[in-house]
């Protein structure tokens, strides 16, 4: 008990004396007394800081400038100086071998930084959002670069990336739009979703015969990208016309950002991949090979001056996010053969003036047409059983709807906010179970409801239903509009 009673008491003598002591490890710390300089000393592993604010600075992050780490700290911890938006200066020793995720996240003041030639790992997020980064030097022992380690970093003119990295990571260099030009070092294998997506800056990228897969979105939104070109001897993926395609060039991957005008895809072509035309907002028109039968999710998503398009007859669904943000679109065609329609398919497509959604559709998707302000009526065909949460929501143009007696489920809010409406056709016999917020914002006391006649009386007591202020027997022709 003595000796207990001995080391505790030393204990608290030494974080009496010493108060910059990190409790677990040898590591000191000690602010200036201007509290603007931050000095790390010791040896041994900085510990991570999972919750951001654990740091004993963290109450500091706004006053810190500089930061000097002694030589002898091994690692930089997780979100040891995360958001230290006034850090200019850091010194950075030579016995560093790790930079932990989310490091330096959001140091919007930091221009430059020098990483030692011993570290070999970037963690996740690291340098996200320092946007006054304009160069840094990474060292060839670096062989991994983690997720959105660069994300964000809008001031970044050059990057060279070491020949030992052989992943270039989900986000690494998003919203980067100040780079004109990365070279990709000849061992990397694969390419992240959204690696490059909106550097702006890019004219140009060259795929290297090591890239074995590439992930969706990884060039969408590089507004001044004319080509992708991809080296000879790549067995995966292969260029035309500045355009990214797998190696037998039956699939388009990626679409350039800089592409204006018409598009004519190649007729080789049967799968237009995910996002393959994503940000290509200087296109207006798009000419698909009828040998079509795949388009991927987000195809057309932000080709804001797309006016109109077709779609091949071989084409059995319209995917998730396929046309959302495409603003400028007034018309589509939708084959036949088309049997659903994905969430958000048609998103803030404002101007839409009309659709034909095809016989066989049986599911209309969440927010699949929300804000179509401009569609004036629709006609939902007798064999679709489901309608998404939000699949109408503000589509202030429509005066009247139907819903078919095929319709087994509405989802929550897929009128809500349709202003203009002021009757709805429910063939269904039987009322169904739906959310109070189906008709959100709608005034359903001066709105009228036709059902069939011998549903009238049950519909005057279901819920929701019975809160229109007219419910009348059907009758075709009052289909008016025949939506």
């Amino acid at each position: 008990m003595k000796t207990r009673i001995l080391i505790l008491s030393i204990l608290l003598i030494t974080a009496i004396l010493f108060p910059g002591c990190e409790p677990g490890n040898a590591l000191t710390w000690k602010l200036g007394e201007d509290k603007k300089t931050l000095k790390i000393g010791g040896r041994g592993a900085m510990p991570d800081y999972p919750e951001g604010n654990d740091a004993p600075w963290s109450s500091y992050r706004s006053s810190i400038t500089t930061v000097v780490i002694g030589n002898g700290v091994t690692s930089i911890g997780e979100r040891a100086f995360e958001d230290c938006s006034e850090l200019a200066s850091i010194t950075i020793p030579n016995s560093v071998t790790s930079i932990g995720n989310k490091a330096f996240r959001g140091c919007s003041g930091l221009a430059s930084i020098t990483i030692p030639g011993g570290v070999t790992s970037i963690g996740e997020d690291a340098f996200a959002a320092c946007s006054s980064l304009t160069s840094i030097t990474i060292p060839n022992s670096v062989t991994e670069i983690g997720w959105s380690a660069f994300s964000g970093c809008s001031g970044l003119t050059s990057i060279t990336i070491p020949d030992g990295v052989t992943s270039i990571r989900e986000g690494t260099f998003w919203g980067c739009s100040s780079l004109t030009s990365i070279t990709l070092p000849g061992g990397v294998t694969s390419i992240g979703e959204r690696a490059f997506s909106f550097c702006s800056g890019f004219t140009s990228i060259t795929i290297p015969n090591s890239v074995t897969s590439i992930g969706d979105c990884a060039f969408s939104d590089c507004s001044t990208l004319t080509a992708i070109r991809v080296e000879n001897g790549n067995v995966n993926y292969s260029s035309a016309a500045g355009a990214l395609f797998n190696k037998d060039k039956t699939t388009l991957v990626c679409c350039p950002g800089r592409e204006t005008g018409n598009y004519t895809i190649p007729g080789s072509v049967t799968s237009i991949g995910d996002y393959a035309f994503s940000g290509c907002r200087r296109l207006t028109s798009i000419t698909i090979p009828d040998g079509v039968t795949n388009i991927g999710r987000g195809a057309f998503s932000g080709c804001s001056h797309l006016t109109s398009i077709t779609i091949p007859d071989g084409v059995t669904s319209i995917e998730d996010v396929a046309f959302y943000d495409c603003s400028g679109l007034t018309s589509i065609t939708i084959p036949g053969g088309v049997t659903s329609i994905g969430g958000y398919a048609f998103y803030l497509c404002r101007i839409l003036t009309s659709i034909t959604i095809p016989d066989g559709v049986t599911s209309i998707g969440d927010v699949a047409f929300y804000n179509c302000r401009n569609l004036t009526s629709i006609t939902i065909p007798d064999g679709v059983t489901s309608i998404g949460a939000r699949a109408f929501s503000f589509c202030s143009g429509f005066t009247s709807i139907t819903i078919p007696n095929s319709v087994t489920s509405i989802g929550n809010e897929a009128f809500s906010g349709c202003m203009s409406l002021v009757s709805v056709s429910n063939l269904n016999p039987t009322p169904r179970n739906v959310s109070s917020a189906v008709f959100s914002g709608i005034e359903l006391s001066k709105m009228t409801l036709y059902v069939p006649a011998e549903a009238i009386a049950a519909y005057r007591v279901a819920d929701v239903w019975k809160y229109f202020g007219t419910i009348a027997k059907y009758v075709p022709s009052k289909r008016g509009s025949k939506n």
